[in-house]
Formats: C-alpha cells, structure tokens, sequence
C-alpha cells in the first residue's frame, strides 16, 4: 500500500470529486478515516471510483540466493532462482481495487557471469551463460552454478523482458588446499630391511596459510625393485587425513632390500604439486668381495699397469657398501711391483659405489709372473689380482766405437764415443729397472751410464785375451766380465763360481756369458757350441754339431728365456 501527502490527496480528491459528483469534503474525510482504497502503483495513490491502475511486473532474485559464499571449484549452496511476478488489480466496488500478485510462467530468464577474473560456470553449459524459463510459479531455477578457481567478489545477471535481478557472489579460497609441504620424516636414513625411525609427514594449507583438515592425502613411494620401502599397510602407498593443524601422518615405513637414496611424495588430488620426502637404505654389513678390473694383465718391466686394480664390497643383498677399508698387498721380493708412491702395501677405502681403488701399480724391475697382489677385508674371503711383468719392448744398440743408439721406450743414457782409448767395445748389460747400462771393451775397461753403478774393470788383468761377453746380476748390483780365453773377472755382488779356462775344445773361443737366476751361477759359451755351467747354473746340453750346410756358423750368445 503506498502513500501520499494530503494535500495531495486533497488535489486528486478533487478532481475526483468534480468527475464523479462527490463533496470534495466527503471524500477527504474518507481518504483520512479509511486507507482502504488507496491503491498502489508508481508510487502514486489514486482514490478509486470506478476504475484501478493497470498492472505491472517484478523481476527479482529469490529471497536467500544472494550474497553467497562459495569455495573454490565447489557449487554454490543455493540456486540463482529468480522470480517474475505480475500484480493486476480488479474493481471490488465503487470505492475499492482488489490486489492480485501472481507468478509469470514461460518467461526467458538469460544468466550471464564475468567472463574473467573471479567467476563461475553453470553446471548444464560448463560456461558463465545458461537460460532457463520460469516455471508455473513464475520462478526460473537454473542448474547449479560453479565457482571458478580465482578468489573474489562478482555479480551475476539475471535479464528477462520484465526487467534484470542480480545476485552478488563470492568465490573463496579458505579452506580450499593450495599447498602442501613435508614437515617431519625426510631426510633420515636405515639400514635395508628396517624401519624408519620417524613417521612421514605433510601439511596442507590453503591460499591464506591456514591449515586445511579433513583432506586425503596420497603418500607413494617408488617401486619396480628399486630404492624404496613399504608401509605397514603393506604396499608402497598409503593415505592419511589431515588433521585440524593440516597435517596427515603416514603408516610407518620400512626399507626394501635395495640399498640407494629416493624419494617418496604425498599429494593431494587437485594439487599439481607435492610434498616431497628424501630416504636413504642404507647397506647390511660387507659379505663378500669381487674383482671389478685389473686381473690378468701385464705390464713392461718398470711399467704402469694399464688398468687400475679395483674390487667390489657388497652385503649379504649384494648391496654395494661404502666407507669400508681394503687392504692391497704386493710381493715383496722376484717379480713384482708397487703402488704410485712406492709402497707394496696400501689401504683404501670404498666409495659411494663400494668400489675401493688404489693408486696406479707399477711393474718392478724383474721379469716374470704372474704374481699376485691380494685385496684383503676382515671376516670377507681376499681376491686376488694375476698380474706378469714383461721384459722390455725397447733395446740399444753399442757400437764398437762405444756410440750408443736407443730404440722404443728405451731412454738414452750416455755413450763411451771417444772414451775407450781405441778398444772397441764388445758388450753391453742393462740395469735391472732399464734405467742404465754398462758397456766394456775389448780391454776390459768399464763405462757406466744412467744408474750403472761402477764397480771395478778387468783392465790389464786378461792377459793379454780380449773381454767378449758381459753380464749384469739380477740386482744391478754387480757384473761378470769373461774373455775370450774362459776367464771370469766378477765386480760388485758378482761372485766368482768358475771359469772355462783351460777347458775349451782346439780352435774354440768363448762368446757369452749368462748369470743363473738370482745371480748364483753363470753360464759361459764357446764359439764351437761348448756350454759351461757354473754355481746354481745346471747344465743341459751343448751344440757341438753346426748345420753342415752352414759351416762358418759359430755361437755367439747364450741366455736364459725369461720366467
């Protein structure tokens, strides 16, 4: 019912009252003492005669539809239902108009959200735009409408041909997780097959960082047989719900059988990010030992081996196992070698991989193999490396005139070029590392080059024969000098074991000498095939038959084949 002034009302009584005939008194004493027949439209009242206002139409939005509060991505509460309604009005008497209001059926109501920022959709058209007509009752109710994933206030239009409602609608992001995190339980360690001694866990939050509880979350860890664990559940996930500080615990974890670092995440559905937890398993005790490289090989005498010498520590579940220590030996005594530094014997501890490497291992200088340098590790059966030393690859070549030629790998060291006086030089011996050698000459004078020791010459001791042949001991410590007569002259550690003078064969001249292995004999050969054998030197046999298709062929040298 909508009212006026009375002067107003004075006004239009008036005309009223001329129009129909009325005491203009009459009537303002009515309009005062009932409001009955005022009749609303347009904010303006007209006292009724005979005839009432024409109807009208509202548009409005259904009481309780707006303002709404909705969470990220979840509908809203309550429909956007909004109303279209007619009030018509009918002649009751000659003084009164009987009020109807009455639904609108069949009305296009065209919805329309923000198309950016904070909006929503419509569950029917996934879009910000639907239409609905209104129903019997004049109301139209579209399916539900979505909030969008962006925090904020906005309005969503409802336009009919009667008119627009609005609804005010609010996306927000409380309580909607927006990350998570690892909290407890990353960065710890066991050892395979054990427990972790802290449970994992992940927090929640929404877009304020304030917890958010009563949210599943997914903790996974690896699987296919590699670095991982099970929960007590029994497989490599398991969920939780957060509670009222956000956070979810997981089931306990136990490592796997596999020794190696991973990671386990927990996630929550919707979150494109998760929290992540950093486990090591770490290995069981060493169990066993294993060569990895470097067995079987050989190396020239005074020479790296090529490949390093390297063995593998593993547990009983062939876990590599690092930060043990193994011991690696060498022979201390005939052919053998040692390690970068010049120690037979070092210790060297495995690395992430279990693997223990010592430094580059260096043949010595005797000949021979193989011989064996052994890896040893308390409680765990040793492993053995087969290694052989080589004799040289290189040579030098003496010239009568004591000029010296190096050839290969073998290094040059000095020659007696002007220094024998006239006597040609006759014989050359190498030093037993390959380091040095000796020349002598026919008169027995001796030159030591690189780090021959001199030890003595058979100068003006021969009588009168010419030195032929020269040998080295074993250690270098030492030499023979033997003349073509059979005489023997021994410097340094080189011991006197005999000689073949006085026993040689008519026209026969001695050509060579050879010392014993360890340097407890020598052999000596005559031109005409006649072997000597002196101290621990055994004598197998001679060669007193040259090829008769060759007879100016004569023995020159005699040598042992290297062992």
């Amino acid at each position: 019912m909508y009212r006026t002034t009375l002067k107003r009302l004075l006004r239009i009584g008036q005309s009223k009252a001329v129009r129909f005939g009325l005491p203009l008194l009459l009537l303002a004493a009515g309009l005062l003492v009932s409001s009955s027949i005022l009749i609303a439209t347009s904010n303006i009242a007209y006292a009724q005669s005979s005839s009432c206002p024409s109807s009208y139409f509202t548009v409005e939005a259904v009481p309780g539809t707006t303002p709404q509060t909705a969470k990220l991505g979840t509908a809203f509460g309550t429909p956007l239902s909004v109303s279209v309604m007619e009030t018509t009005y009918s002649s009751s008497s000659s003084s009164s108009c009987t009020t109807t209001i009455s639904g609108v059926p069949g009305v296009v109501v065209t919805y329309a959200a923000p198309t950016t920022g904070a909006s929503g959709s419509f569950s029917n058209t996934s879009t910000g735009t639907t239409t609905v007509a209104t129903n019997s009752n004049g109301i139209a109710t579209p399916p539900s409408f979505i909030a969008n994933d962006q925090a904020g206030s906005y309005v969503v239009t409802a336009v009919t041909s009667y008119g627009t409602a609005s609804f005010e609608l609010t996306n927000t992001a409380v309580g909607i997780p927006a990350s998570i995190t690892a909290v407890a339980g990353s960065d710890q360690s066991t050892t395979v097959g054990t427990s972790f001694a802290e449970q994992l866990q992940a927090q929640v939050l929404d877009a304020n960082g304030d917890p958010v509880s009563g949210v599943t979350v997914t903790f996974t860890a690896p699987g296919g047989g590699l670095p991982s664990g099970t929960f007590t559940s029994g497989g490599t996930s398991t969920q939780a719900t957060t509670n009222e500080e956000g956070i979810a615990i997981a089931l306990p974890f136990t490592a796997n059988l596999s020794a190696g670092t991973y990671n386990v995440y927990a996630n929550v559905s919707g979150l494109s990010t998760s929290a992540v937890f950093s486990l090591t398993n770490l290995p069981s005790t060493p169990s066993s030992m294993s060569v990895v490289s470097g067995n079987s090989q050989s190396a020239i005498v005074t020479q790296s081996f090529s490949e390093a010498l390297a063995v593998l520590v593993t547990d009983q579940y062939h876990n590599p196992v690092p930060g043990v220590t193994v011991t690696f030996n060498a022979p201390t005594t005939g052919p053998s070698g040692y390690f970068n530094g010049g120690a037979a014997v070092v210790q060297e501890t495995t690395n992430t991989n279990g693997i223990a490497e010592p430094p580059s291992f260096t043949a010595n200088g005797q000949a021979g193999g193989p011989y064996y340098v052994t890896a040893t590790l308390p409680g765990i059966n040793p492993v053995q490396f087969a290694l052989t030393n080589l004799p040289p690859s290189a040579y030098w070549t003496a010239a009568t005139n004591g000029s010296v030629s190096n050839f290969g790998n073998a290094s040059y060291f000095g020659s007696a070029y002007g220094l024998t006086g006239g006597s040609p030089v006759v014989s050359m011996a190498a030093t037993p590392n390959g380091q040095g050698y000796w020349l002598t000459t026919a008169n027995g004078s001796v030159f030591g080059f690189g780090n021959a020791s001199y030890f003595g010459s058979a100068y003006g001791l021969t009588g009168g024969s010419p030195v032929v042949s020269m040998a080295a001991t074993p250690n270098g410590q030492g030499y023979w000098l033997t003349t073509a007569n059979g005489s023997v002259f021994g410097f340094g550690n080189a011991s006197y074991f005999g000689s073949a003078y006085g026993s040689l064969l008519p026209g026969n001249t001695v050509v060579s000498l050879a010392p014993a292995p360890g340097g407890d004999g020598y052999w000596i050969a005559g031109s005409e095939g006649q072997v000597f054998a002196f101290g621990d030197a055994q004598f197998s046999g001679a060669t007193l038959d040259i090829p008769s298709d060759n007879p100016t062929a004569a023995i020159v040298s005699v040598r042992q084949p290297p062992t």
